[in-house]
């Protein structure tokens, strides 16, 4: 899950010539707050218990990471550090084959792209929030 923005895609560019530190600084707080959100909230629903064993690492290894580049667009990715090939089974679904055998299609466990599009509206929000403070 990703969330950006470039200054040109919000019509930032007259406050960023009048305040640029603070317009950068305010954003990259937003882009933080709103992926610690989601971060949180993907830690307490995200399925603990899977293919009928109890499987906390899943739940437990989700992160944060900043991947701005300097001069560029903010970028925040919020992803799972050790289970990552699990999360497109889950929220998809799967066949289940057991000895060669297709027997029945697992049912998807939808928790990713609804904390996704969360956290993105929740970023847009922080950041109309602090265009309020700076203007």
């Amino acid at each position: 899950m990703k969330f950006e923005l470039g200054i040109k895609d919000v019509g930032l560019e007259e406050l960023f010539d009048l305040y640029p530190r603070k317009i950068e600084t305010m954003v990259r707080r937003a882009g933080r707050k709103a992926g610690r959100e989601g971060v949180d909230r993907l830690k307490e629903e995200s399925p603990r218990r899977i293919n009928g064993k109890f499987e906390p690492r899943y739940a437990m290894n989700w992160s944060l990471r900043d991947k701005t580049v300097t001069g560029g667009n903010i970028e925040y990715v919020i992803h799972n550090k050790k289970t990552y090939p699990l999360i497109h089974l889950l929220e998809d679904g799967h066949d289940l084959i057991i000895r060669g055998v297709k027997v029945r299609r697992v049912d998807p466990i939808k928790h990713f792209e609804r904390n996704n599009k969360k956290a993105c509206d929740n970023f847009e929000k922080y950041i109309d929030e602090g265009l309020r403070k700076v203007k």
